[in-house]
């Protein structure tokens, strides 16, 4: 019999083009995919671009801990001066509203529009 390995919960993919950085997501951000996604996050600022885009928009699962390594991004490229954008799928956006930290972090309506509203 073979056994087959279940797929990942979560896919990270960053493009940098020098001036802007995309760090994609797609799946389900919790406890358990978290650790994929943060230490992409905090590389994209930490490589001090013009303007980093989160893009949420393939999310179908966002948990606390999902929540918690956005909101320390968020945090960390304020403080390191680069501009953070997201752009989020309605599952996202759901959680940013019930928690109410909706509007803390820029978002806009597509990766386009995000890369064009941090100058990218």
């Amino acid at each position: 019999m073979t056994e087959s390995v279940p797929p990942p919960l979560v896919d990270v993919r960053v493009e940098e083009d020098g001036q802007c950085t995309v760090v994609t997501v797609v799946g389900e951000v919790d406890a358990s995919s978290v650790e994929a996604v943060t230490p992409a996050l905090a590389a994209a600022v930490d490589a001090r671009p013009g303007g980093v885009v989160v893009d949420l928009a393939g999310v179908r699962f966002f948990g606390s801990a999902g929540l918690s390594a956005l909101l320390a991004v968020h945090d960390h490229a304020l403080l390191s001066g680069v501009p953070l954008v997201l752009v989020c799928s309605a599952v996202v956006a759901r959680v940013l509203d019930v928690t109410e930290t909706r509007g803390f972090i820029a978002e806009r309506d597509d990766v386009a529009s995000a890369r064009k509203s941090v100058g990218c």
